[in-house]
């Protein structure tokens, strides 16, 4: 998801708060190697490794989520589900 640029853009503007990108794609990796490392000593503690967070790139809110419309397309989404209901495939 981190790749669709959409998706984040739409992501904060919801949240209204920025969303910090991961700078390796496979961020479970490498929160699971961290955690290893901690256990091994290389880290005091997790707080310690969240001092070396630096994140690809932060997507701030570029617009503030109207929720009127929002109300207004959830309503307008409900109408087609009898149409699509009908559909064969």
């Amino acid at each position: 998801m981190s790749a669709n640029k959409t998706f984040i853009q739409a992501l904060a503007n919801a949240a209204q708060r920025p969303v910090e990108l991961s700078p390796v794609r496979e961020a479970t990796t490498l929160g699971a190697g961290l955690l290893g490392h901690v256990a091994i000593g290389s880290f005091a503690s997790i707080s310690e490794i969240g001092q070396t967070w630096r994140p690809r790139e932060t997507v701030e809110p570029s617009a503030a989520l109207d929720r009127e419309r929002w109300r207004e397309a959830i309503k307008r989404s409900k109408a087609w589900e009898s149409g699509l209901s009908s559909l064969e495939f």
